[in-house]
């Protein structure tokens, strides 16, 4: 463009350019690296605590008679294992 400074439209596109990354730099972020037992522990928990309720939704959304189902079957593997536990308890038998 004639009766344009070159020099004025350059300076503003690199003060842009410049206020840009100042701002990307300040509007990023910035981590903190937490101790290996915390991360572990409040991971554990974390996931634990979602697996739970995931499967309870899950099992609320079942019908009646197969929620019936499922709860016989649990209470039967409960079971077996409260009796291998008594078995292994009195014999001293190590699976």
């Amino acid at each position: 463009m004639e009766g344009t400074d070159l020099r004025a439209w350059l300076f503003t596109i690199m003060h842009n350019i410049y206020i840009n990354q100042i701002r990307r730099v300040n509007n990023e972020p910035s981590f903190v690296e937490l101790p290996e037992i915390i991360n572990q522990s409040i991971s554990d928990t974390s996931i634990s605590k979602l697996g739970i309720r995931d499967l309870q939704m899950a099992i609320s959304e079942l019908p009646p008679d197969q929620r019936e189902i499922l709860l016989r079957i649990s209470l039967l593997i409960v079971d077996e294992k409260i009796e291998n536990q008594n078995i292994q308890d009195q014999g001293d038998i190590r699976t």
